[in-house]
């Protein structure tokens, strides 16, 4: 390729040197010198001409399954990713996030469990109260997720049900019998996952007590018992657990609250103990930081559950419930176990591996925008500000 490039500009070289030696107003070969100062430039475009052509040779010869410089091939990962297809996207959000509350997605009974790129695959989660409401909501998505469950809880039969489910479905599960007031049944369940799984990489509290103890009758035998069961049966857990979390190399904490801890309200016992809660997962998260292990705190707003299902079935009371939502909830609605059981999933798994001593509210934006909220839609502010900003600084104008 370059002989032919020579052989080409060769004569090409030689017309430009008679171009230079003839003199324009006579056209006779010049008999003056030519000028210094012009005759460096004279091969300029020549070599020019040269280089093109053989970068152009070198590229068209270039082995194209040659490993690009680093540089490059970044900025091709780079430039790859940032065309990768919007249903590409949707695909993998959709395996990664299966669930009733996906819009257009599988509903959980057509859900086999198992699969690619699971978040918690080889984890296994303890799950207190785990035929619960929340708590059996929490036990599917997890074995789903690819974790070994332990649901643990008193009720021998609703537990060995939802073991059965979940087995039954291609998860794994096994039923714990466990009192949280117990120090020996902790002891106990905590023996039996590391006889059985070997492991243990996520905690969840759920247990608890929403007696009605209140202000200005506190009978204090009941207020202990509250705070037995909602505190100190978490303290107890997290206490016989961390030890075998930290064997397993770290894990996540996740203790179930209520917006009732951070707001106070009129069940004395209740809302304390449940701030009582923030406090002491905040503290397990300091303490137990450098043993790799995580603690939060999720704050649920009103959800439906087994405790709410009563309720519920009761058509004045559910008309009662379901005004209140509207009113006050930003969302216009109560929640749903599941709508908890993906923030314990987020919390448990290692996309929030930068989370801890913290609280995610979950209430569909009840504990923001309550104080004003019921006001607002009561007496329809907001509409009353639309049509005066619409009217103008001038008011309104005269109807025809």
């Amino acid at each position: 390729m370059l002989t032919f490039a020579l052989s080409i500009l060769g004569p090409l070289f030689k017309l430009w040197d008679r171009i230079l030696d003839i003199d324009p107003l006579r056209h006779v070969p010049a008999v003056t010198a030519p000028d210094p100062s012009w005759s460096g430039l004279v091969w300029l475009p020549a070599i020019a001409a040269l280089f093109t052509v053989v970068g152009f040779a070198g590229f068209r010869r270039r082995d194209v399954n040659r490993p690009l410089p680093r540089a490059t091939a970044w900025r091709g990962v780079r430039a790859e990713r940032s065309v990768k297809p919007r249903r590409e996207l949707d695909r993998l959000l959709a395996r990664s996030c299966p669930g009733p509350l996906s819009r257009g997605r599988a509903r959980p009974e057509e859900i086999r469990f198992g699969g690619c790129d699971m978040r918690l695959e080889n984890k296994v989660a303890l799950i207190t109260g785990g035929y619960g409401g929340m708590g059996r909501a929490s036990a599917r998505l997890f074995a789903r997720e690819g974790a070994s469950v332990v649901v643990a809880g008193r009720n021998h039969e609703r537990g060995q049900a939802l073991v059965a489910e979940i087995n039954d479905s291609g998860g794994t599960a096994c039923l714990a019998e466990l009192d949280t007031t117990s120090q020996q049944h902790w002891d106990a369940a905590v023996e039996q996952v590391r006889q059985t799984y070997g492991a243990l990489h996520v905690l969840m509290n759920i247990v608890g007590s929403n007696a009605a103890v209140m202000f200005p009758n506190v009978d204090v035998d009941a207020w202990d018992k509250v705070f037995e069961i909602n505190v100190t049966g978490t303290v107890r857990g997290i206490q016989a657990c961390a030890p075998l979390m930290r064997d397993s190399g770290g894990g996540s904490i996740v203790n179930i609250g209520s917006v009732g801890g951070i707001t106070g309200n009129f069940s004395t016992a209740y809302s304390s103990s449940k701030w009582a809660l923030e406090g002491v997962s905040r503290s397990a998260a300091y303490v137990y930081a450098d043993w790799g292990i995580r603690s939060n705190v999720i704050q649920p707003g009103w959800i439906e559950t087994d405790m709410t299902a009563a309720m519920q079935a009761n058509p004045a009371l559910k008309k009662m419930n379901d005004e209140a939502m509207n009113t006050t909830v930003l969302l216009r609605r109560s929640g749903k176990a599941e709508e908890i059981a993906y923030t314990a999933l987020f919390l448990a798994c290692d996309e929030s591996s930068y989370i801890t001593g913290t609280d995610i509210v979950v209430d569909g934006g009840w504990f923001s925008a309550a104080p004003y909220l019921a006001n607002e839609r009561t007496h329809h502010l907001l509409d009353m500000l639309r049509s005066k900003s619409e009217a103008g600084p001038e008011g309104p104008s005269p109807r025809s």
